[in-house]
């Protein structure tokens, strides 16, 4: 989503990013690790989301983006073509 910086203040509450234990499945074979969730101000409310703060960009779900913000797709800014990778498969950029 893009950001607007005209509308610095809109959200006044800021939480504290939290850590938390990830748990696996039952019978998977993965490790336990942990994630940062914190809430972010997307169009003046306020939304919990778990961020990674190594990474050179953000990820959110497009099933997120249509049961919160019906109008998403008019907001996207073009970007370069870029390849994403997660450890269910590939995911394809739109925006």
């Amino acid at each position: 989503m893009p950001q607007d910086t005209e509308n610095k203040n809109l959200c006044k509450y800021t939480q504290y990013s939290q850590t938390f234990l990830v748990t696996p499945t039952k019978g998977m074979a993965y490790i336990h690790g942990t994630a940062t969730k914190m809430t972010v101000c997307i169009e003046n409310s306020q939304h919990p989301l778990r961020i990674d703060s190594g990474a050179n960009c953000s990820i959110v779900a497009q099933k997120y983006l249509e049961n919160h913000f019906p109008n998403w797709e008019k907001q996207l800014l073009p970007i370069k073509a870029k390849t994403l990778k997660s450890a269910s498969g590939k995911m394809i950029s739109i925006g």
